[in-house]
C-alpha cells in the first residue's frame, strides 16, 4: 500500500512504497510523467532524495530520466547502489538521485514529447524494502538559457 509521510525537514511529503520480492532481479519501477512545456533546445535533469529502509536482499536503486517523442528517444541513468550482483545491500541509507541532463531536440514529426522521471529497485532474491521517494523534481534548463551561456 501507498502511502504519504511528512518530511522531517518541512519540505512535503515522502512517497512510501513498500515492495516485496519473491526472485532474483525482480524490480519495482516508480514513476511519473511531463506532457507539457517542453521545446527543441530545451534541457532536462531529474533529482530527488531517496530513503532505503529495512532492505533485504536488495541488489540496487536506480534513477532515470527518459525524454521521448515519436521518432527519437533520449534518457540518462544514474545508478546510487550497485552491488556488482554479487552481493545484496542489507543497510539502511539515504541518499540523492540526480541523473545526467537530457537535451530534446526536435522530433521529426513534430509530437509532443513526453519526459518520464523512473526510480527502479532490484532485488537480489526473495526480500523486501521500504523505499521512500521525496523532494522529487524534473529541473528545466531552457534553450535560451544555454545560448546565453556559451
Amino acid at each position: 500500500t501507498l502511502s504519504l509521510e511528512p518530511r522531517s525537514d518541512g519540505f512535503g511529503n515522502n512517497q512510501v512504497v513498500p515492495v516485496t520480492f519473491a526472485n532474483v532481479n525482480e524490480f519495482c519501477r516508480f514513476q511519473g510523467e511531463v506532457y507539457s512545456n517542453i521545446a527543441e533546445g530545451d534541457s532536462f535533469y531529474m533529482d530527488c532524495e531517496v530513503t532505503v529502509a529495512s532492505p533485504v536482499n536488495l541488489r540496487g536503486v536506480k534513477g532515470t530520466l527518459a525524454l521521448a517523442g515519436s521518432k527519437l528517444s533520449y534518457s540518462a541513468i544514474t545508478n546510487q547502489v550497485d552491488t556488482n550482483y554479487d552481493v545484496a545491500y542489507d543497510s539502511a541509507m539515504t541518499f540523492t538521485i540526480r541523473t545526467p541532463i537530457v537535451k530534446y531536440t526536435a522530433d521529426i514529426f513534430g509530437s509532443s514529447p513526453t519526459l518520464t522521471p523512473q526510480i527502479y529497485v532490484t532485488a537480489m532474491g526473495a526480500g523486501s524494502v521500504i523505499l521512500k521517494v521525496g523532494r522529487w523534481a524534473v529541473h528545466k534548463i531552457p534553450a535560451s538559457v544555454l545560448s546565453a551561456e556559451s
